[in-house]
């Protein structure tokens, strides 16, 4: 049975919010949400313009599960901006909650980032790791009041070395870093074959 879930339940259609995440030192989970979902980088503008301007008969089933996941962003992000008011159904409500218990919002992350931004947010996490504990956590304080300020990349730093300061583990922290720009480029790589392969088809 999950309580989590039977709390949200609860609180739907009550105007207040259930919030899913890690709230220990990090930035409120649902203000990432937000930001992260509202966020579309110029690239994946162009592909969206890309997508949408053929014909559906002659998308393959691949490019039609893109264009599905952005209009499920576009869908979810509605709702997310109605979460916690009483102008929600409570289907909606839990729509939302699902969402943020069943998704990784660092997957959100690397698919908005380049593997060049993510490369420069691993070598500022770096040296973030090497500061004095203190001096980290007055870091994310400052960080974190001026969060809808920050840029995408800085974000995606506050939200990593929030996580370096609660548990100081900057070995598995690195190891996540490098797993996000493996799973980044793959998912370019993956993308630009599909470009030429169809470059060639014509």
């Amino acid at each position: 049975m999950d309580l989590g879930r039977m709390l949200a339940r609860q609180l739907a259609g009550s105007g207040n919010m259930a919030i899913v995440g890690d709230v220990i030192g990090n930035v409120n989970p649902y203000i990432e949400w937000i930001k992260w979902l509202e966020y579309e980088p110029e690239f994946e503008k162009l592909r969206i313009k890309e997508l949408i301007s053929k014909e559906i008969e002659n998308l393959s089933i691949d490019k039609l599960e893109e264009i599905k996941k952005y209009k499920f962003q576009e869908r979810i992000l509605e709702l997310f901006k109605r979460y916690g008011t009483k102008e929600i159904s409570k289907d909606g409500y839990m729509e939302v909650y699902d969402y943020m218990s069943n998704n990784n919002i660092e997957d959100l992350m690397i698919s908005k980032l380049t593997k060049e931004e993510l490369m420069i947010a691993k070598e500022k996490i770096k040296c973030f790791s090497e500061i004095p504990h203190k001096e980290l956590n007055e870091k994310v304080k400052i960080e974190k009041e001026n969060y809808q300020n920050l840029s995408m990349v800085d974000s995606y730093i506050l939200h990593m070395i929030a996580k370096l300061n609660y548990r100081r583990g900057i070995a598995k922290l690195n190891m996540e870093i490098e797993s996000h720009i493996n799973t980044n480029e793959k998912m370019r790589q993956k993308s630009f074959h599909s470009c030429v392969k169809k470059k060639k088809n014509y």
